[in-house]
């Protein structure tokens, strides 16, 4: 049988790292040395595996030691998916004695070494409840992943930093990612040895949402391609959003701040951490497939590419889709090919503005740093939560349109729209029925509304989703404006003589209803003969001015 877990042979070279970021799941007992800034181990691993915590037919287990922990990878290897289970990690995690101490490294939950590994697949909720997980030690023979291997379709990982580990597979929290990974940090060394490693994934076929990198990215090591959270967007609908980097990504061959292939989307990104490459390096992306949008880069850029001695900044080096709305710290050693901003005007609420402006979603995207988290420079809202204790993903509804104009008795309108990785089927209304009816089919990941008009007026289109144990609540609106049809003051869509016989009705003081805004076909306040006698003139194409 194969061993389920195995002690580390030799010694990895690497840079001690220095924990930064602390916040707020670790014990209260912990001690921390002044001159490193290690979190010294409590409890730490033994190398045994418990699985005594799991009885089967619960919905909900708690881990509270690294046996258990360990044990949790160990059923999920031996084929036990856990969808529709959720796992609660209770305490701080040390998987060694310290960040130097390599003597058990860890075999990643769902360990898969090629990316179209399905073989094994965690397809439950992890839930972190903001924990930090110490000292894991992951080397470049690792059965594949970080914490996890494979997250599948089903599958949550929320609320969990890896801190003072040694990575060499990449994505501290996953190598694929088919599920959702959400407020998840990184305080380690990561490096690895794949053409796509990412601090926190390496291959993201889903959403990635809310995650930021302290940790130092990637060794001179020519065969290295890093980023500082994702390595590769596989697919057109898989998405990282607001998610930043503020640590050192280093390679010798590709090092890119937030991503290094994006076939899918990129947005309400930002990297102020250092990019350090002797080949390509760029802000935000390298390779650009698809779309990149309201990101902004104000980290620095150290390098030179083997074809020309200019630095390529751009905050995508090499692109055929779409960057849109993003913006670059303005810098005197290269041009990056955005709009460039100095630091005054990117740490003031007219740049957060500006990141708003233009948006895909009607997704809220940015904070001014109100908080002081990040030197002044905006805040994805994401980060914004999180700080604030909300860790729920903010549902998205991929709509373009704010405002939708029509004509009372216009042709029906459709609008299509998705809202990918969202946990409840939208709620559709509109405020007056009387003006605008809206018939719906709506899911969890597309939704089409079909607007029927019925009579001048002003009112909302609300969609609606519900609080989940993922996803926040959240409403979105869109304005319906519907202008009378002229002269149409029966309000059936069309303008003929039935109209024009109402008008006369009306004046004549018999009890009819009429639209009198369309009535008052030549805006002089009145409804009386004039307006019948334009209306009948026009009917038999006389060459009057219906207003």
């Amino acid at each position: 049988m194969k061993k389920q877990w195995k002690k580390a042979v030799g010694i990895l070279c690497m840079t001690v790292i220095s924990v930064g970021f602390l916040p707020c799941g670790l014990q209260s007992s912990i001690t921390v040395n002044a001159e490193t800034k290690e979190v010294a181990a409590v409890n730490p691993w033994d190398g045994s595996v418990d699985i005594t915590w799991y009885t089967a037919g619960k919905d909900t287990y708690s881990i509270r030691t690294p046996g258990q922990l360990a044990g949790l990878a160990q059923l999920v290897n031996q084929g036990n998916t856990f969808q529709g289970k959720t796992i609660l990690l209770e305490n701080d995690i040390f998987l060694n004695k310290s960040q130097d101490n390599m003597e058990h490294e860890w075999i990643p939950i769902a360990s898969c070494q090629e990316r179209d590994d399905t073989e094994k697949s965690f397809c439950g909720t992890f839930n972190g409840q903001n924990h930090h997980i110490y000292n894991m030690y992951v080397s470049e023979n690792s059965e594949g992943g970080g914490l996890f291997g494979r997250i599948g379709s089903e599958g949550v990982v929320k609320c969990v930093t890896v801190s003072q580990g040694k990575l060499k597979y990449g994505g501290c929290i996953a190598n694929c990612n088919e599920g959702r990974i959400a407020f998840c940090y990184n305080d380690s060394s990561v490096t690895g040895n794949l053409y796509a490693n990412g601090a926190i994934c390496n291959f993201n076929y889903a959403f990635v949402y809310g995650c930021i990198n302290y940790g130092d990215v990637g060794t001179l090591d020519y065969s290295d391609t890093m980023a500082g959270i994702v390595g590769f967007n596989v697919q057109p609908t898989a998405t990282v959003s607001q998610c930043g980097n503020r640590g050192t990504v280093n390679s010798e061959s590709v090092a890119a701040g937030i991503i290094l292939y994006n076939s899918g989307w990129v947005y309400d990104c930002y990297n102020v951490g250092n990019v350090i490459g002797n080949r390509y390096i760029a802000g935000i992306n390298y390779n650009n497939q698809n779309t990149i949008a309201s990101c902004y880069f104000a980290g620095t850029l150290e390098g030179y590419s083997v074809f020309n001695p200019v630095v390529f900044a751009d905050i995508s080096y090499e692109q055929y889709g779409k960057v849109e709305n993003c913006y670059s710290l303005k810098s005197d050693t290269y041009n990056t090919g955005t709009e460039e901003l100095t630091k005054e005007e990117m740490t003031g609420d007219a740049f957060t503005e500006k990141l708003n402006a233009k948006k895909y979603t009607v997704l809220s995207g940015w904070k001014s740093d109100i908080d002081s988290q990040n030197q002044g420079f905006p805040v994805p809202d994401a980060e914004y939560n999180f700080h604030h204790g909300v860790t729920k993903i903010m549902p998205e509804a991929w709509i373009n349109v704010s405002e939708i104009e029509a004509k009372a008795g216009d042709p029906d309108y459709s609008l299509a729209f998705d809202c990918y990785y969202n946990e409840t089927i939208p709620e559709i209304t509109v405020d007056n029925p009387e003006i605008a009816e809206a018939v719906s089919d709506a899911g969890k990941e597309k939704s089409q509304i079909v607007l029927k008009w019925k009579q001048a007026g002003t009112t909302w289109l609300r969609i609606h989703f519900a609080e989940t144990e993922n996803n926040c609540a959240a409403d979105y609106s869109i304005k319906l404006e519907v202008t009378a049809v002229l002269a149409d003051v029966n309000k059936d869509g069309v303008f003929n003589m039935a109209d024009a016989a109402l008008v006369r009705r009306y004046v004549a003081n018999l009890n009819v209803t009429i639209d009198t805004s369309a009535a008052d076909v030549n805006r002089d306040g009145r409804i009386d003969m004039v307006d019948y006698a334009m209306m009948r003139r026009a009917l038999a194409n006389w060459n009057v001015e219906l207003k």
